[in-house]
C-alpha cells in the first residue's frame, strides 16, 4: 500500500527504476504541513518532514547519512518503512559529524523529535522492533569518543542490558506513565530536557511503584497531600531477593548511591524492610545515604518493599565452585541465569577478560615456562586449584620444590602466584600459617594455597600440616556450651618450597614419628632441580643464565592482575559439565601414557594427582588461556612424575616387616638361646628354636625398630602375624613380658 502510494503520489507515470531509489522519492516529497494532526497532537515543528498524501515522510540514512528509504507516519501515529528491508535503518534529527552526544530513541517518531526539539542532540530513531544497542555499538565504532544514549518508553523496554544490581548506564527513560512526546506536549521542552538531564536510574527487571520514582538527583515520592513529588533521601532501589544455602534469611539487595557519590549494595533483612524500616533507614544512613525528609524514611522504605524485582541471588559461605557457578572475589563465573551464587558484598557476574588482557602474560611468563617442566607443574598446580572442584572425591594434594638456595624455587612459586594476581599477595610462608592453617586453607577453597620455606615450620606442626591440607577438614572442636562447631572443610592444591622435604623436617625431631606413605600422596616431594645445569629450569629460552631468566619472571610476575584466574574459569564454567568431561579424559590419558608398569597403590595415585595438574595445562592451552601447543603441559608434568618416581625407588625405605627380617638375620647370634635358661649378662633378647622365634627385650625391641617408629613396627608385625607382646617364662626364670617375634608365621 505505501509503495503504491509513493509511487502514484512522487513519480508520474510510474517507473521501476526511479520508484526503487529513496533519495529520488525523498526529493520529490513536499515539505510536510507544519497543521498535520500528528505534530499538533504533540505540539512538535516539522523538522525535516515532508509529506505524501496525509502520511509525513522523514528519510531513513545509513551512518554516513546517506538515505536508503522513507519513514511513513499516518495522522493515527501508524508507521512503516519503505522499502521493508530497511525498516531498522535510523531517521537522524541533526548530524552524526561533529556533535559529543548522541540519543538513539527506539520507539515513535514523535518520541524522537520531541527529544530533538527539547534538547537540540542528534537524535536517530528507530521503530520498537530495532535493535538499538547494536545500532550503539555501531555509531561507537565510527564515533568513539561520543556519548551516545539510548531513550526507551520504559526501564521494561529496556531489556537485558545489564546485570541485576547494577545501573543501566546508557538508558534514558521518561517519567511513569509519560511517553518523551506527551511529556512535550504537557509539559513543554524544558521537562523534557529535565528527564534527559536527571534521567531516572533504571535496572533491568525492577519495576517500582507509581508512587516511587528513582532519579539520579534522589528518590522522589508522591502524595495525595503533596502538590508535587517530594525528595526523600539520595537514590535507592530494591534491585533483587537473595537468601542463603538452605533458603533462609530471606533479604533484599538495595543499590544505592552515598553522599560521596559512589555507587554501594546493601543487603537488608525482607523482615526489617517490612517490620522494622527505621533500622534499615539506620543502616542506609550509616552507609552514606542522603536523608533529606526523616519523617518520609518509613514511607520509603515501604515503597522499596513492594519494588518487584525477578533476580534471585543465593549467598554462599565461601568461595569456589557451586554447581556450574565458579564464586570468586570479583564476581561469579557461569550461566547468568536463575538464582546466582555470590559472596556477599558482590553481587554480580564476573567480567569476562578480553583475549587481549591474556597477551602479555603469555608472552613474559607463559613462554618461559613452556619446555621448562618445574615451572610447567607450578602452573599446573595453580589452574588445578581451580579445576579441582569440578572433580568431585578428588582429595587436596600438593607439590613441595625441595632443593638448595639460589636454584629458583622462589620464581616457581611467583610463576604459579602470577595466575591469581601479584604474587607478593598470594604467598605465605609456613611459619605465618602455622596457628591459622586450617583458616587459611578453608579461605583457598578451590584454589592454590602457596607456602614458602618449609624449614621455617616446627617439626611436630609439619607432621599435622602435611594431614590437614591433604585431608581437606579441619579438626572438631565443641563451643562454650559443649556442642560441636562446624567443621572447617576445602579443596585445594598447594604448592610448597623448601631446601628439606617434609620427611626431613619431621626427622628433625628425635620423638616426632618418621614419614608415612600416605603422606607422599598428600605432598608430593619433588627436586627442584630440573638436572639440566640450569637449576630450576630446563632451557632458559636464550637468556644469560638461569639468574637472569628468574629476575625476568619475578618482575614480569607482579605485574600480573588476575587475568589468568579470570580467563581459565570462565572458559571452565561456560560449560561445567564438559569441563569436567575434558578434565576426566586428559588425565585418563595422562595415566595411560605415563604409569609405570610396577607402580605401586603410592605411585598409582601420585599420578593420578599429577595428571589432574597435566589436565588443567592442557584444557588451558585449549581454551586459548596458555598459549602452548597440545601436550606441551602433559609432557612437563610427566617429565617431573618420572623425576619423583626414579627417587622413591631409589631411596624407598624398607617395610616394617623387610626390616624386621632383616635385622634378625644380621643379629640372630647375638641372642642369647631360650634354652639355656637367664643369661648372666646383658642381652637384647632370646632365640627360640623349633619353630624359631626369637623374644626380644626392650633393648632389643628398640634396636630392631630403629628409624622406623615403634607403634608403626608394631602394627605392621602384628598384622602380619609376626608379633606377640605376652609374658612368657625362660626356663628356671620368672613371668616376664617379651616382644615374641616368629619370622615364618602359619
Amino acid at each position: 500500500m505505501i509503495a503504491h502510494d509513493i509511487q502514484e503520489l512522487t513519480l508520474e507515470p510510474p517507473d521501476a527504476n526511479i520508484a526503487s531509489d529513496a533519495a529520488l522519492a525523498w526529493a520529490r516529497c513536499p515539505g510536510a504541513d507544519p497543521s498535520h494532526a500528528y505534530l499538533a497532537r504533540y505540539r512538535l515543528p516539522r523538522l525535516l518532514l515532508r509529506q505524501i498524501g496525509h502520511y509525513l515522510v522523514a528519510p531513513i540514512s545509513d551512518l554516513s547519512e546517506t538515505i536508503v528509504g522513507l519513514r511513513l507516519v499516518d495522522p493515527s501515529g501508524a508507521s512503516d518503512a519503505w522499502p521493508k528491508r530497511e525498516a531498522c535503518a535510523p531517521v537522524i534529527f541533526g548530524s552524526l559529524h561533529g556533535p559529543t552526544e548522541a540519543i538513539i530513541v527506539r520507539g515513535r517518531l514523535a518520541d524522537a523529535m520531541a527529544i530533538h526539539v527539547a534538547s537540540g542532540i542528534c537524535v536517530l530513531h528507530v521503530p520498537p522492533e530495532a535493535d538499538a544497542q547494536d545500532l550503539r555499538r555501531r555509531v561507537l565504532a565510527t564515533h568513539p569518543r561520543m556519548k551516545v544514549l539510548i531513550a526507551e518508553q520504559s526501564a521494561a523496554a529496556s531489556g537485558p542490558m545489564g546485570s541485576a544490581g547494577h545501573r543501566v548506564e546508557e538508558i534514558i527513560v521518561p517519567p511513569p506513565y509519560f511517553g518523551w512526546a506527551e511529556l512535550h506536549a504537557i509539559h513543554g521542552p524544558d521537562a523534557v530536557c529535565s528527564w534527559i538531564d536527571d534521567p531516572m536510574v533504571v535496572f533491568h527487571d525492577v519495576a517500582m511503584p507509581r508512587s516511587l520514582v528513582v532519579r539520579h538527583s534522589g528518590a522522589w515520592l508522591t502524595s495525595p497531600e503533596e502538590l508535587g513529588p517530594i525528595r526523600v533521601s539520595g537514590p535507592v532501589v530494591a534491585v533483587a531477593l537473595a537468601h542463603d544455602e538452605r533458603q533462609v534469611g530471606w533479604r533484599r539487595l538495595l543499590w544505592f548511591r552515598d553522599r560521596d557519590g559512589r555507587e554501594r549494595h546493601l543487603t537488608v533483612a525482607e523482615e526489617h524492610m517490612l517490620l522494622s524500616p527505621r533500622k534499615v533507614v539506620a543502616r542506609l544512613v550509616d552507609a552514606g545515604l542522603e536523608l533529606a525528609r526523616p519523617d518520609l524514611a518509613s514511607a520509603l522504605m515501604a515503597e522499596l518493599a513492594r519494588t518487584q524485582v525477578e533476580r534471585r541471588f543465593i549467598i554462599v559461605d565461601r568461595g569456589g565452585w557451586h554447581g556450574g557457578h565458579y564464586v570468586g572475589s570479583r564476581g561469579t563465573m557461569g550461566p547468568d541465569k536463575g538464582a546466582l551464587p555470590v559472596q556477599e558484598g558482590v553481587f554480580r557476574p564476573a567480567m569476562r577478560m578480553p583475549p587481549q588482557a591474556l597477551e602479555t602474560w603469555g608472552q613474559d611468563i607463559a613462554a618461559f615456562a613452556e619446555g621448562n617442566s618445574r615451572l610447567t607443574i607450578a602452573l599446573g598446580t595453580a589452574l588445578g586449584g581451580l579445576a579441582i572442584g569440578l572433580l568431585q572425591g578428588q582429595a587436596s594434594f600438593g607439590v613441595h620444590l625441595r632443593g638448595p638456595s639460589s636454584i629458583g624455587k622462589s620464581t616457581g612459586l611467583r610463576v604459579a602466584g602470577s595466575i591469581y594476581g601479584p604474587p607478593r599477595k598470594e604467598i605465605r610462608s609456613w611459619s605465618s600459617t602455622e596457628a591459622g592453617l586450617e583458616a587459611v586453607a578453608a579461605r583457598h577453597h578451590n584454589r592454590i594455597l602457596i607456602l614458602d620455606e618449609l624449614a621455617q615450620i616446627a617439626p611436630e606442626a609439619a607432621v599435622q600440616a602435611g594431614y590437614l591440607l591433604g585431608n581437606g577438614a579441619g579438626r572438631e572442636r565443641s563451643g562454650s556450651t559443649g556442642r560441636g562447631l562446624p567443621t572447617q572443610t576445602w579443596q585445594l592444591t598447594f604448592l610448597s618450597s623448601g631446601e628439606i622435604g617434609l620427611e626431613e623436617k619431621i626427622a628433625e625431631r628425635a620423638s616426632a614419628p618418621v614419614m608415612r606413605e600416605g603422606q607422599a600422596v598428600r605432598l608430593i616431594d619433588l627436586n627442584a632441580d630440573a638436572g639440566k645445569g640450569h637449576g630450576l629450569f630446563d632451557t632458559i629460552h636464550g637468556h644469560a643464565s638461569g639468574a637472569d631468566l628468574s629476575d625476568h619472571l619475578n618482575r614480569a610476575a607482579e605485574a600480573s592482575q588476575g587475568e589468568v584466574e579470570q580467563a581459565f574459569v570462565a572458559a571452565l564454567a561456560e560449560d561445567a559439565d564438559r569441563s569436567r568431561a575434558l578434565l576426566a579424559t586428559y588425565r585418563e590419558r595422562f595415566i595411560a601414557d605415563h604409569l609405570p608398569d610396577d607402580a605401586d597403590g603410592i605411585t598409582r595415585r601420585v599420578f593420578s594427582n599429577l595428571g589432574l595438574l597435566a589436565a588443567a595445562c592442557e584444557l588451558a592451552s585449549r581454551f586459548g588461556v596458555l598459549p602452548w601447543p597440545e601436550g606441551s603441559g602433559m609432557a612437563g608434568v610427566a617429565a617431573c612424575a618420572w623425576d619423583w618416581h626414579k627417587a622413591r625407588v631409589q631411596h624407598r625405605p624398607a617395610s616394617p616387616a623387610e626390616a624386621a627380617r632383616a635385622w634378625m638375620e644380621q643379629n640372630a647370634g647375638m641372642l642369647a638361646p631360650w634354652e639355656a635358661g637367664e643369661a648372666p649378662g646383658p642381652v637384647l633378647g632370646y632365640i627360640r628354636s623349633g619353630p624359631q622365634a626369637a623374644y626380644l627385650l626392650p633393648e632389643g625391641w628398640r634396636a630392631l625398630c630403629g628409624e622406623i617408629p615403634a607403634l608403626r613396627m608394631k602394627d605392621e608385625l602384628i598384622r602380619m602375624g609376626m608379633l606377640r607382646h605376652a609374658p612368657a617364662r625362660l626356663p628356671g626364670a620368672a613371668l616376664r613380658k617379651f616382644y615374641i617375634i616368629t619370622l615364618d608365621p602359619r
